[in-house]
C-alpha cells in the first residue's frame, strides 16, 4: 500500500488504534504539513512523502 492509499484509507485503517500508533502512522506518510490562514479559516496542506506536487493536486 503506497502512501495516497494509506492516507485515503486513514479513518478506516486507524480507528482501534492508540493515539502512538496513530503519529507514527501520519510521519510514516506526511513529508510536510503547511497550515494557512485566510480570515476565521484555517486550510492545512498535507504534502505525501514520494507523491509528485501534480499527483497530489488532482486527486
Amino acid at each position: 500500500m503506497d502512501e495516497l492509499e494509506i492516507a485515503m484509507n486513514f479513518e478506516k485503517m486507524t480507528k482501534d488504534e492508540d493515539p502512538e500508533v496513530i503519529v507514527s502512522i501520519i510521519r510514516s506518510i506526511v513529508e510536510r504539513i503547511i497550515v494557512t490562514q485566510e480570515g476565521k479559516d484555517s486550510n492545512v496542506h498535507l504534502f505525501l512523502k514520494g507523491a509528485a506536487f501534480k499527483e497530489v493536486v488532482k486527486r
